[in-house]
């Protein structure tokens, strides 16, 4: 028997927006979370947002510099997440 997770793509989008809506005012931060066009609870169209995997950043060729801010900005977003409304 297959168990199939059903979720509401209705709360994601919330959670899309609601991201947008906290990092725009974050301008030290530069990140970006795709924007929800269309959702119904089974369904959510949203926008591409080009990026790379952070796995290029942690196993690719850059300095330990680079690596430290990557590393700061990565628990600054965490921390935005977690503790902003």
């Amino acid at each position: 028997m297959t168990h199939v997770c059903h979720r509401d793509l209705r709360v994601e989008a919330r959670n899309l927006r609601k991201f947008r809506e906290n990092f725009a005012a974050e301008p030290q931060v530069d990140v970006e979370f795709p924007c929800p066009f269309f959702a119904e609870e089974g369904v959510l169209v949203e926008s591409f947002c080009e990026g790379q995997p952070i796995k290029e950043f942690i196993y690719g060729e850059h300095s330990d510099a680079v690596k430290s801010i990557i590393a700061d900005a990565g628990v600054q977003v965490s921390l935005l997440m977690v503790f902003k409304q």
